[in-house]
């Protein structure tokens, strides 16, 4: 069975309140509309995660909450504490240890892990995607990774992934991407 990652990166989140630590910090409105904005992208091209890693703060969680409602079917959902923050700096161990069989994965976490995860796996892909992932990795981009059929999470190495997609707000017609 192939396997397929969509990274996704929380959508911006808001610095208005003070005194408010990192992992409480909510979605602003820009970031919502982004989510919003990704969740309808990941519909219209058939990105059907059967399983959902998140990571625990509020701003993930919030950016799941404004995916899900546009996704085709429902998966299943797992609150991960390892994606916050994790010390191995890639996400790679939480899909070794979370992926079990699903076949389509959906993690949901932060930068600099994020980028740094998307950066190690993806070994081929359209060239213009590959620069744009390399350059940056905004606030509710998402890139999807295939993998080998023969592959399962526990063998992910680096450069073993294809970038099928890489979506950024900007690209999509939304607000500029940061």
């Amino acid at each position: 069975m192939a396997r397929k990652l969509y990274l996704l990166r929380h959508g911006k989140s808001s610095w208005a309140e003070s005194g408010v630590a990192d992992f409480d910090r909510p979605l602003n409105q820009r970031g919502r509309a982004a989510c919003d904005l990704i969740g309808r992208a990941m519909a219209e091209r058939g990105y059907n995660p059967d399983l959902v890693l998140c990571s625990p703060s509020r701003r993930t969680r919030e950016t799941l909450d404004r995916v899900l409602p546009h996704l085709k079917t429902a998966p299943s959902v797992a609150i991960v504490a390892d994606l916050y923050e994790p010390p191995s700096r890639d996400y790679l161990p939480a899909l070794a240890r979370y992926g079990d069989t699903a076949a389509a994965i959906l993690l949901v976490g932060h930068n600099p892990t994020a980028h740094a995860t998307a950066l190690a796996l993806v070994g081929s892909g359209p060239a213009s995607a590959r620069k744009a992932l390399a350059e940056k990795f905004p606030t509710a981009a998402l890139a999807a990774i295939d993998f080998p059929s023969a592959l399962d999470w526990q063998a992910l190495s680096p450069g073993s992934g294809h970038l099928a997609g890489f979506l950024t707000p900007r690209l999509l017609g939304g607000d500029d991407d940061s």
